[in-house]
C-alpha cells in the first residue's frame, strides 16, 4: 500500500502518543481500540482519502494535531455505529432505506471515479497543457498596469487659468522633492484625499478617464511628476509609482493549473456521459400516469399550506 511521507511521519508520531497500540498485520497496525472496535492505518487512510481533497492534504496533515483528530472522528463513528446496532432497531425499513441509498451512492461514486481514472490514464496531460496554453494564450497575458498618485485641481471654485497655474505650481514643487502625498491633503479636490493622500493604487487601462490614462502611462521612471493634465474633473498633476509592461506568463508558470483544470473538465465530462447514458437508455419505463397523479398530490398539498399561512397571518 503506498502511503505518503508526511501521512507516515504523522502516524509515527503519533503512535507513540495513542493508547492501545497493537499490530492487525504487519504494515497495518491498529491505532486506537475499545472492545472489538478498532482504527488502523489502513482505515486512516482510507478515511484521509474520502475527508480531505488530495490537493489539501498535505497541508491538513501538517496541522498539529490533525492526525490525532481524525483518527478520533473515525473512531467515535465506528464506536456509536456498533452502539446502535445494539441499541436500535436496524432493520426498520426507513432506517435500512438510508443505508441503502448511501450505499448506491458509493457505488454510483465508484463506477464514476473508476471511468475517469482510466479516461484520464490514456492522456498525455503535459502535452494536452502545452496545447492548450499556445491555443489560448491570450488567457495567460498580463495587462499593462501602473500605479499612481494625483493632485486633483478643480475648477469649481475658480477659474481654468487659476486653476491650470496652481498645477503648475503643484508639479514644479513635487519634481523639486516635496512630498508628493503633503501637496495632495493640502491642495487636492478629490474627496479621497482624506483616507489615500492620491495614492489611486494600480489600474490596467481602461479605468481613468482617456486624458488621464494617456499621461498616466506615458509617464514611465519611478516617482517621475507630469505636466497638469485636464479632465472633466479639473487639472491633475500625477506622480508614478511603478509601471508593468503588458507579458505573457511562461508556460511553466501555468503547467500545473492548466493540467488540473483540463483534469476537472474531463472528470465532469465523464461524469456527464456516464449519467446520460442511462438517462437515455430506451429500456427506462415510466408509470406517467403514477407521476402525474403524484404531481398533482403534491399540488394541492402545497396549495393547501399556503392557504393555511395566508389564514394564520391574517388571524394574526
Amino acid at each position: 500500500m503506498r502511503r505518503s511521507k508526511a501521512l507516515y511521519g504523522a502516524l509515527l508520531s503519533c503512535s507513540m502518543l495513542l493508547p492501545a497500540i497493537a499490530y492487525a498485520d504487519a504494515g497495518n497496525r491498529v491505532l486506537i481500540s475499545q472492545d472489538d472496535v478498532t482504527v488502523t492505518e489502513e482505515d486512516l487512510e482510507r478515511y484521509i482519502e474520502v475527508r480531505i481533497p488530495e490537493r489539501q492534504r498535505m497541508a491538513a496533515l501538517d496541522r498539529p494535531g490533525a492526525v490525532r483528530e481524525l483518527i478520533g472522528q473515525l473512531f467515535i463513528i465506528r464506536a456509536l455505529a456498533r452502539n446502535a446496532e445494539e441499541e436500535i432497531d436496524v432493520s426498520d425499513p426507513e432506517l435500512q432505506w438510508q443505508i441503502d441509498f448511501q450505499r448506491d451512492r458509493v457505488l454510483m461514486d465508484a463506477l464514476i471515479q473508476q471511468a475517469i481514472a482510466a479516461d484520464s490514464a490514456r492522456v498525455e496531460w503535459a502535452t494536452l497543457a502545452e496545447e492548450h496554453y499556445r491555443a489560448n494564450i491570450e488567457e495567460f497575458a498580463t495587462e499593462e498596469r501602473a500605479r499612481a498618485s494625483h493632485v486633483l485641481i478643480g475648477t469649481d471654485e475658480r477659474t481654468e487659468d487659476e486653476a491650470r497655474a496652481l498645477a503648475e505650481e503643484i508639479a514644479g514643487r513635487a519634481r523639486a522633492g516635496e512630498d508628493f502625498a503633503e501637496l495632495a491633503r493640502e491642495y487636492s479636490d478629490d474627496p479621497s484625499v482624506e483616507r489615500n493622500a492620491g495614492d489611486l493604487g494600480r489600474f490596467t487601462r481602461g479605468r481613468m478617464v482617456p486624458e488621464f490614462e494617456e499621461a498616466a502611462f506615458a509617464l514611465s521612471e519611478e516617482g517621475e511628476v507630469s505636466d497638469p493634465v485636464q479632465t472633466q474633473f479639473g487639472f491633475h498633476v500625477i506622480r508614478l509609482h511603478s509601471r508593468q509592461d503588458s507579458s505573457v506568463r511562461p508556460f511553466e508558470q501555468v503547467r500545473d493549473r492548466i493540467i488540473r483544470e483540463l483534469q476537472e473538465k474531463q472528470a465532469s465530462d465523464v461524469r456527464q456521459e456516464i449519467v446520460e447514458r442511462v438517462r437515455v437508455d430506451g429500456r427506462i419505463e415510466v408509470n406517467h400516469e403514477a407521476v402525474a397523479e403524484l404531481e398533482e398530490s403534491l399540488r394541492v398539498e402545497r396549495s393547501g399550506r399556503a392557504s393555511r399561512d395566508v389564514d394564520a397571518q391574517t388571524a394574526d
